[in-house]
């Protein structure tokens, strides 16, 4: 684990030894796996990948920012910008595909 050089600590530790994260993501990629799944049948495209999709995301922002807490290379505008623009990126993706 990482030396954490802020004073909540826990946040520098990967979710998965933090259970009230952990629950937290899986709730946030189960809603937006239902978002995803019900945006695609809306559309008449495949819905299979909805729960990887919404996992894979959850899980790349949440190590994205708990690698940005502990070594920021940019501000958190750049930072929430960046995400943005690869959630958003990939939701066209998908939809498109």
């Amino acid at each position: 684990m990482k030396p954490c050089p802020h004073s909540g600590a826990a946040w520098c530790r990967p979710s998965g030894t933090r259970p009230v994260v952990a629950d937290a993501e899986k709730i946030f990629a189960s809603a937006l796996a239902s978002t995803l799944e019900a945006r695609l049948t809306s559309r008449g495209a495949l819905t299979r990948g909805a729960r990887t999709w919404a996992r894979a995301m959850v899980g790349s922002i949440t190590l994205a920012v708990d690698e940005w807490i502990t070594a920021p290379d940019a501000g958190p505008q750049a930072m929430a910008d960046e995400l943005t623009m690869f959630v958003w990126g990939g939701v066209v993706a998908i939809v498109t595909a």
